[in-house]
């Protein structure tokens, strides 16, 4: 049909989409809480996680950290963030923070991912699941200012939520809820790795679909990591077409960001 907007592009038509099977991860960023025990039992159990944790990030975290290093990663964020655009963009950016509802013997979990600001009093676009069972919610802008106090509406067949802070005259950028094309170039900024603010280059390579949403997925060639949720996925006017969700991919050479059209997105 004309009025398809992805018969628009120069995707596959919809029937020819390419079906994202294989299992995808959500891009969240995971950590447990130990609570502190006075007994000699909860001191062995917390020595025991501190143990495993560092093992864990020695030869998994750390590897990627370095790996990435080694790709020019930072320092290609840097370069593209001399721009005094990029700087801009970065400004209506947030790091979202989350403390989780702990349940029986499952404890807290404190977790991350990023967001931005879509209008000048504070409405925040990020993922679902990155807010999904919080028991606490903190939205920091790359300024300085950090809000706690918040609404939050869920839109769980999307993996969208958005947070509606009490501010004013914040940072905020554009949506375009125009498709981007394929081969198109743009740009992702999030906070992968824990590292903050990092601006990423990227290209539009297809449509994809996974089970899990009610509607196509951009698939995205570029470096997304943990952190990355919830990232905006901006074209070459500095405006948002899509926000990342998740990454697909065997390996780390192969892995592609998944994002969501913002033509999607709630109205606010």
């Amino acid at each position: 049909m004309t009025d398809n907007p992805y018969a628009k592009q120069e995707f596959p038509g919809e029937e020819e989409t390419m079906e994202l099977n294989e299992q995808f991860e959500e891009e969240d960023y995971r950590r447990p809480i130990v609570r502190r025990g006075t007994s000699v039992g909860w001191k062995l159990v917390a020595f025991l996680v501190v143990v495993i944790f560092i093992t864990v990030f020695s030869f998994n975290g750390l590897g990627k950290i370095f790996s990435y290093f080694s790709l020019g990663f930072i320092s290609r964020s840097r370069e593209l963030s001399q721009s005094a655009k990029v700087q801009e963009l970065k400004e209506a950016v947030v790091r979202v923070e989350v403390m989780s509802k702990g349940e029986g013997l499952v404890l807290p979990e404190r977790r991350s991912g990023t967001g931005f600001n879509i209008s000048p009093t504070g409405v925040i676009v990020t993922n679902y699941h990155v807010i999904q069972n919080a028991a606490a919610v903190s939205v920091s802008f790359s300024g300085g200012k950090t809000f706690r106090d918040i609404q939050v509406n869920e839109y769980p067949s999307l993996d969208l939520a958005l947070v509606y802070l009490d501010g004013q005259n914040l940072p905020n950028i554009e949506i375009s809820r125009l498709l981007p094309g394929k081969g198109e170039k743009v740009l992702v900024i999030g906070n992968p790795l824990g590292f903050p603010w990092v601006v990423m280059e990227g290209e539009i390579t297809g449509l994809g679909r996974v089970s899990q949403l009610a509607a196509p997925v951009i698939i995205i060639d570029a470096p997304i990591q943990s952190g990355s949720s919830g990232s905006p996925v901006f074209n070459e006017k500095g405006q948002v077409v899509a926000i990342v969700f998740a990454t697909t991919g065997d390996s780390q050479e192969q892995k592609k960001g998944l994002a969501i059209p913002a033509e999607n997105l709630p109205e606010y």
